[in-house]
């Protein structure tokens, strides 16, 4: 069994609220571990012995166990098992979702959406049928968010500059916000129609109206009763501290012409994107 979609982000663009929401959809079933992360950490670590000695594989591991629903719910135990104590191959990663039955099964790994093109070419062969849900958030915000989770886990000190504008030109933190990669090499493995684009404006300010759309995108009931309570809830707030105009006017300078050449594509919530991004740059020294 595969899945039916993947979540392939973008990291920090409302990847965890959709998870949430969709969970709730008694057509759905989604993995008790929101990432698997088998694409983009596990593909190479085949080996249970290699793949114990990863940073993911424990961390993984710690939060299931911490977890009230982890290793004391007895109806995920099976599962668990299977997740953490078996050779990661392609056919591990496809029983991953057998509980789901004949319901709609999902991965939500936004770090997906930075893999080369030749590995999502080996996801087209594996799952070829598969469904793809984007979220895109203005990229200096994501970029800004990305920021402040470091801060938040104490690897980031943000008053200073100087390693916070480091951290930005890192290729990780580049690699998240290349929407024009991401969806370059997902359009070439995967027909027009097998891709949902959504907003983070979406998950901010119309909650009911982008779950109904990823309802109808997964062909689940969509009718407005399906929309749970939570739509409402924050999760994974991070610190509130407002983007120094130093590093606004950083990352207006990066991500300018990709988001000229986004608005071209989407128009929308990305004609404010442009406008503002305009704004920084005119403010900027």
């Amino acid at each position: 069994m595969s899945p039916d979609f993947l979540c392939i982000g973008a990291q920090k663009s409302g990847t965890t609220w959709i998870y949430r929401n969709l969970n709730k959809h008694p057509d759905v079933w989604l993995p008790p571990i929101k990432e698997i992360h088998y694409f983009d950490k596990y593909q190479d670590k085949a080996n249970l012995s290699s793949a114990i000695f990863s940073q993911i594989w424990r961390r993984q591991l710690k939060i299931r166990i911490r977890k009230r629903y982890g290793f004391r719910d007895f109806k995920n135990l099976k599962w668990d098992f299977t997740f953490f104590f078996r050779n990661h191959t392609p056919e591990w990663y496809l029983s991953l979702f057998e509980p789901g039955g004949s319901k709609k099964t999902g991965d939500f790994t936004p770090g997906y959406a930075t893999l080369p093109s030749r590995q999502v070419a080996f996801i087209e062969k594996l799952i070829p049928n598969v469904k793809i849900i984007f979220l895109l958030r203005n990229p200096i915000y994501r970029a800004w968010s990305q920021i402040r989770m470091e801060v938040r886990k104490q690897s980031l000190n943000i008053n200073d500059h100087d390693a916070v504008l480091k951290k930005i030109d890192s290729n990780k933190v580049r690699l998240r916000g290349d929407y024009l990669r991401t969806l370059d090499n997902w359009r070439s493995y995967y027909q027009k129609g097998q891709m949902f684009i959504g907003f983070f404006e979406q998950v901010i300010s119309c909650q009911k109206e982008l779950l109904l759309q990823i309802y109808q995108f997964l062909e689940i009931n969509d009718s407005p009763e399906m929309i749970p309570n939570t739509i409402h809830h924050n999760y994974n707030p991070g610190i509130k501290v407002h983007i120094p105009p130093k590093i606004a006017g950083h990352l207006a300078k990066i991500y300018y012409e990709d988001i000229k050449k986004l608005n071209s594509m989407f128009g929308g919530y990305t004609d404010k994107w442009l406008a503002h991004t305009e704004e920084i740059l005119q403010r900027s020294p």
